[in-house]
């Protein structure tokens, strides 16, 4: 039984070592991070729970520093 169990594991770690991730190329997709075009300089977040409702509100303002002088718009990834 001790041979067989060995032998078992000796067939089969090897496959697990070899086998292709699915997180690497060419199965998985690279991705990048756009370009920033400001830095985050602080995150305010008022939060209201309402339990007995199950449901939340609230107001996120965020302050933020531009890294060029024409920025007109923003996007936010969330």
């Amino acid at each position: 039984m001790r041979l067989r169990t060995t032998l078992a594991i000796a067939l089969f770690v090897p496959a697990l070592v070899f086998a292709q991730s699915p997180f690497e190329p060419p199965a998985a997709k690279l991705q990048y991070a756009p370009d920033r075009q400001f830095d985050l300089l602080h995150v305010r977040v008022q939060l209201t729970v309402d339990y007995a409702a199950r449901s939340f509100t609230g107001h996120v303002e965020d302050t933020i520093a531009p890294f060029k002088d024409n920025l007109e718009t923003i996007d936010l990834h969330c």
